[in-house]
């Protein structure tokens, strides 16, 4: 087979340690495990859908809850969170509620 599946490098020759480093988006100790992925704002497919940061070693996506990178959930970080919506623009705005 391909070394990492061919999604990573392998630590190899006399100082190796013959382990995997995923490429971005693959996890597992050979990097045949893909992240949750779904399409990003700019309308290609990528992991936690852009929204996101995917673990190298667990596969999950952490997703952004922030006002600069908008405030998301889900497995692959595709949903606007509560209260907020726009995915288009980055779930950034609030619905408006009652100020009583």
């Amino acid at each position: 087979g391909v070394p990492c599946s061919g999604h990573g490098v392998c630590s190899q020759g006399r100082t190796g340690s013959g382990t995997c480093t995923c490429t971005y988006g693959y996890y597992g100790t050979s990097c045949a495990q893909q992240c949750p992925a779904g399409v990003g704002t700019d309308g290609t497919n990528q992991p936690c859908s852009g929204h996101g940061i995917c673990s190298s070693s667990t596969g999950l996506c952490t997703c952004y809850s922030d006002t600069t990178y908008g405030r998301w959930f889900g497995t692959s970080c595709s949903v606007c969170q509560t209260n907020y919506f726009t995915p288009e623009t980055g779930c950034n705005k609030t619905c408006p509620s009652d100020s009583s």
